[in-house]
């Protein structure tokens, strides 16, 4: 299917974190669940398939993705209609995997709103660097618990964020998507925020691992970040260490090659850096 080459594969893009306390409470069902699936059932289960492609009573049934990942014109819509068909498509998918999709947004603020650009009156929720110079870190977190009660107004359970990068320089491709301030105080942000998703039971997406730094961006042309480890542990691994102290389900990693441990594959396709987050943290 067409559609099917501009799906995002979990596999290479997002990196579920395996261990032993994050998901105990679900490893029994889950193998129960992953021992009745076929092949292809499994493989559907690895993407998160665009709705702007997707033909819900045709693709779901057929593909059975493990989720739907939406965009702004997604939501050019009333509340009814866009809820009329989540529900839909949740119900094709228990009717033939027997689980929910995840359904998911990016709802960072400021340019990277999916939801509130069309269904708040202000236009949509700030960045977290507007936010930060306004009312700082506890600002931020009220605006979070905001974001989080939109989300869930349309039956979403993923928002693919916060932004973990560090970036002090305006001129960073990432800055304006970021805190825009140093590592520890983006380290303290991130495990605040983080911790506020977990308890509030709503899975959040930190990015991009393992930083994006002053890099372009990657949508648009390839970047090759020749940085030591030593100095990545010393600032842009920070906020990501202290995310997943704080039990973060979901980490999104970055398409740079970051040549400390792969010189060939960009983070989000290198078995170096998925063994590194996995077995060191």
């Amino acid at each position: 299917m067409k559609a099917m080459l501009q799906y995002i594969f979990f596999f290479f893009f997002m990196n579920i974190i395996n261990s032993k306390d994050l998901f105990e409470d679900y490893y029994k069902q889950a193998l129960e669940i992953v021992s009745k699936m076929n092949i292809e059932e499994k493989i559907g289960q690895l993407f998160f398939v665009n709705y702007s492609d997707l033909k819900p009573s045709e693709d779901i049934p057929k593909y059975k993705p493990g989720g739907i990942i939406f965009s702004l014109e997604d939501f050019n819509t009333d509340e009814k209609t866009i809820n009329s068909e989540i529900n839909k498509m949740q119900i094709l998918s228990k009717k033939h995997m027997g689980i929910s999709l995840g359904l998911a947004v990016n709802e960072e603020g400021g340019d990277n709103n999916v939801v509130s650009k069309n269904h708040r009156s202000d236009g949509g929720f700030l960045t977290v660097k507007n936010i930060y110079k306004e009312s700082g870190i506890d600002g931020i977190l009220k605006i979070e618990l905001e974001k989080r009660e939109l989300l869930r107004k349309f039956n979403l359970n993923i928002n693919l964020s916060p932004v973990a990068d560090v970036s002090t320089n305006p001129d960073d491709y990432i800055h304006n998507r970021t805190l825009g301030q140093n590592a520890e105080i983006t380290a303290d942000y991130i495990s605040k925020g983080v911790e506020g998703y977990v308890k509030d039971k709503f899975t959040c997406c930190v990015k991009h691992f393992p930083g994006y730094s002053n890099n372009p961006e990657t949508t648009v042309e390839s970047a090759v970040d020749n940085r030591k480890q030593e100095v990545l542990y010393k600032n842009d691994l920070k906020p990501f260490i202290n995310a997943i102290n704080q039990k973060v389900p979901m980490i999104l990693f970055s398409n740079i090659i970051v040549t400390c441990k792969d010189s060939i594959y960009p983070v989000s396709l290198s078995k170096a850096w998925h063994d590194y987050i996995r077995n060191d943290f």
